[in-house]
């Protein structure tokens, strides 16, 4: 292929922290054609319709959660897979647990393993960190609100990762009870909450 098509494409995906979508390439006057020789040769692979990501730059080897952020790009890491990013469980989770606006129609590809939870607005727009991964942005909940989430779907969290997290958390020098309290109330949570960090203090 046209070498300096692929240097100029690989520099917007350096650009972009090793992403890209079809319409960077098109907007730098780069033609499409490109793309399908860079798949071809195994320089980049689709994430979805219109998403790429380099394949030959060097990531940390937790980046994949910036693969699922932008697959969902409106999407908050939450439940199990905002626990172990926390450090608030030792349990990994077999998919990546992602709350969505209940609104939201999203397409996901068959990899990587991703479930979608759809929140109210209340629920969905509360307790968003914003942290960097590999240089990308990436939408979270904070610790407080991941606990109140797992409570309040208790029914889709194994047990045994529900109670630790509560005790890991409980253990932490920053935690903060009083947003705790706080989210526990919103989610309606509240009894739940409080009797575990009575019970824990």
């Amino acid at each position: 292929m046209n070498c300096n098509a692929k240097i100029k494409i690989k520099n917007i995906f350096i650009k972009n922290h090793g992403y890209a979508k079809t319409r960077d390439i098109v907007n730098a006057n780069i033609h499409r054609k490109y793309l399908k020789e860079l798949l071809e040769e195994g320089n980049i692979y689709r994430l979805k319709r219109g998403l790429y990501k380099w394949n030959e730059l060097e990531y940390d080897s937790s980046s994949e959660i910036v693969d699922v952020v932008k697959i969902v790009p409106k999407g908050v890491i939450c439940l199990v897979s905002a626990l172990s990013y926390h450090d608030l469980t030792t349990s990994i989770p077999a998919e990546y647990q992602v709350a969505v606006h209940r609104k939201s129609k999203v397409v996901l590809p068959d990899y990587p393993p991703i479930k979608l939870y759809f929140f109210t607005e209340k629920y969905y727009q509360t307790g968003i960190d914003h942290i960097r991964v590999a240089g990308n942005k990436v939408k979270i909940y904070d610790m407080e609100k991941t606990i109140c989430d797992c409570f309040r779907l208790s029914n889709e969290i194994n047990k045994d990762i529900l109670l630790e997290g509560i005790k890991e958390y409980m253990k932490r020098r920053d935690r903060n009870i009083d947003k705790l309290m706080k989210y526990a109330k919103l989610t309606r949570t509240e009894t739940q909450i409080t009797k575990h960090v009575e019970a824990l203090l």
